[in-house]
């Protein structure tokens, strides 16, 4: 439907989650401020596709469910890149999953489609875990990883959140039936 190839967006977004699965599988090979540099376009080119995806009115529930798929890979790619370059423990790996720990909790417990209340710094949050994220490669072992750990537990507690809205949500519901 939407020309050249479903749109605009959904090149800029392919193209992201091919940089980023390039630079992930090749981590090992490029030097820190490469992996920098090759993910910070990956973060910048989320705001790109989301602009001609409405400039071009070309928004489609494909292209936004991959974008947050393409977001939520970034996340875990950078947290095993940071935790096999001894930078981080194994708990950056827990917060880099946490989108898919979500999701399957969610189903596991029937509340994938319960609409949670909106949570206004979610997307602020998100900035700072992926700031965060990008952090190691630039900047000193001693600043970066605390940045990180609190970058992981403001994460987690976005999505804590969040579950919990959806979780009384549903019990609101159940009490009505």
């Amino acid at each position: 439907k939407h020309k050249p190839w479903g749109g605009y967006a959904n090149l800029v977004t392919l193209a992201r989650l091919a940089l980023l699965l390039l630079a992930g599988s090749q981590f090992a090979r490029w030097h820190d401020y490469g992996l920098f540099a090759a993910f910070l376009v990956v973060v910048v080119s989320d705001g790109i596709d989301g602009y001609l995806a409405r400039k071009y009115a070309q928004t489609t529930a494909l292209g936004s469910q991959l974008d947050i798929e393409t977001d939520a890979l970034l996340c875990l790619v950078l947290a095993s890149v940071h935790h096999v370059q001894g930078t981080a423990s194994a708990w950056v790996l827990l917060a880099g999953s946490l989108r898919y720990v979500y999701v399957w909790v969610l189903f596991a417990g029937g509340m994938e489609q319960i609409e949670a209340p909106p949570q206004p710094y979610a997307r602020l949050v998100g900035i700072l875990f992926i700031s965060s994220l990008l952090g190691p490669f630039v900047a000193p072992l001693w600043l970066s990883v605390p940045v990180l750990a609190l970058g992981c537990l403001l994460v987690g507690g976005s999505f804590l959140r969040s579950f919990y809205g959806k979780w009384r949500a549903k019990q609101a519901v159940n009490a009505r039936h």
